[in-house]
């Protein structure tokens, strides 16, 4: 994973954007259908839940440039497939912060520099599923056991459902465009918090200028009898304080992956399409 990069923004068309904005569904099925090994791998519990990584993966390649696709590649050192997957475990993880983990990855993860093969997609052993079978050729020519089942027992068995995580409050879309960020790479024309309520973040003002201005003034008072430099130091810390207030009135949107700068007078944010809260 290479950690000297630049910044590149990516051009979204109107038809690409719109493509984005509806993979909700689609991620909202994967849940609780894969993990995030040890190695970086992405493992998924069946057959579809293999495809429906794999449709999911083909409908955010179709609607962003190829070069974005290369250089998510590059900087993350993992597939695409794989790079989704790992979104989609972050993703997973907002709803439920007690799975811990840094980022997308697990404790003690093997990064793919540690590794000679770049991680994969792979499918769950299915060894429960083969698990008769792999009995019946362990006891081969034993005697069994087999326990009486009364008829009233086995008449309506009841096969407990497996449970799937709560939908997370934040929509993938925005844990995507996070994780890119994550990458430098970003993307122009993509609404991603649009119809969502941002806040707004203000810059702290500097407190240089008042230092510079106290400390100037006692320099410029000397050992003056009618400007003491006691006097002369308020004076300049109050002046110093007026232009650290108006260094410090850039204002920011609060939005997930945006940080745009924003003036006073608009009511959504220009980036990401989020609803200016103040």
């Amino acid at each position: 994973m290479s950690l000297n990069h630049a910044n590149h923004t990516f051009t979204l068309s109107e038809a690409q954007a719109d493509v984005l904005l509806g993979i909700q569904h689609r991620a909202i099925g994967m849940l609780g259908r894969l993990r995030v090994l040890r190695d970086g791998s992405i493992e998924v519990e069946d057959e579809w839940a293999e495809s429906a990584l794999e449709s999911l993966c083909h409908s955010i390649r179709s609607s962003v440039p190829m070069q974005a696709i290369q250089e998510t590649e590059e900087r993350s050192g993992m597939p695409w497939s794989v790079f989704i997957g790992h979104c989609l475990s972050w993703w997973e993880g907002v709803g439920q912060p007690q799975r811990g983990g840094s980022m997308c990855m697990p404790r003690g993860m093997t990064t793919p520099h540690e590794k000679d093969e770049r991680p994969m997609v792979k499918r769950a052993a299915e060894s429960l599923v083969n698990l008769p079978g792999a009995l019946s050729q362990s006891t081969q020519g034993l005697s069994v056991w087999t326990p009486k089942i009364e008829m009233e027992e086995c008449a309506s068995p009841i096969v407990p459902s497996r449970s799937r995580p709560a939908v997370p409050p934040l929509p993938f879309l925005v844990i995507l465009i996070e994780r890119l960020g994550s990458l430098d790479l970003f993307f122009s024309g993509l609404k991603w918090n649009q119809s969502r309520r941002v806040g707004v973040i203000k810059s702290p003002p500097p407190i240089w200028p008042i230092i510079i201005g106290g400390i100037g003034a006692i320099l410029l008072s000397g050992h003056s009898w009618w400007a003491p430099w006691p006097i002369m130091s308020i004076f300049g810390a109050g002046f110093g304080w007026i232009v650290s207030q108006s260094l410090g009135r850039k204002r920011f949107c609060g939005g997930v992956a945006c940080q745009q700068t924003i003036s006073t007078h608009i009511k959504a944010c220009p980036r990401c399409g989020g609803e200016l809260v103040r």
